[in-house]
């Protein structure tokens, strides 16, 4: 089952997400959360280990979404979170925080993106839950063909 959490720019959908999975287990994935200074890290769900993914450069190692700046280094690693969990998780969740402008553009983490999905339509013990922002939704839901899902929060 596809489950996904909607919600408008900084309306708590990550807190959310990151509270919803304390002490669970057969959890993967990836959660975009920020930091003391408003700075974006991803947290590896599986191995808590966090690393920066916003930066203040605007250069090659970086991809512009408006007015951020995202380092490319850290989506190639998100995505190979994301993978490592498609490959190895049969049942459980696969957390994707979140799809927005980039995956949009077939970029960002837009190639775990679509392993996961389609996984996740095929296995009914294995669920995907993404992160969408409301201004967006309609679009993702058309971009990656999802027809079935449930909302959560």
């Amino acid at each position: 089952m596809i489950y996904i959490v909607s919600g408008k720019i900084e309306s708590g959908k990550s807190s959310f997400l990151h509270s919803w999975i304390e002490n669970k287990s057969n959890i993967g994935g990836i959660l975009c959360l920020k930091d003391s200074a408003s700075k974006r890290h991803i947290y590896d769900i599986k191995s808590k280990d966090i690393f920066k993914i916003q930066t203040n450069k605007a250069d090659e190692s970086s991809i512009a979404v408006g007015r951020f700046h995202f380092l490319k280094s850290a989506f190639q690693r998100a995505n190979s979170i994301l993978k490592a969990a498609c490959t190895s998780q049969d049942s459980g969740y696969i957390i994707i925080d979140e799809l927005g402008k980039l995956e949009l553009k077939d970029s960002g983490l837009h190639e775990s993106a679509k392993l996961i999905i389609e996984k996740t339509r095929n296995n009914k013990a294995l669920h995907s839950i993404l992160v969408i922002r409301t201004s967006l939704l309609d679009t993702v839901i058309k971009h990656y063909k999802i027809t079935h899902y449930l909302t959560l929060k």
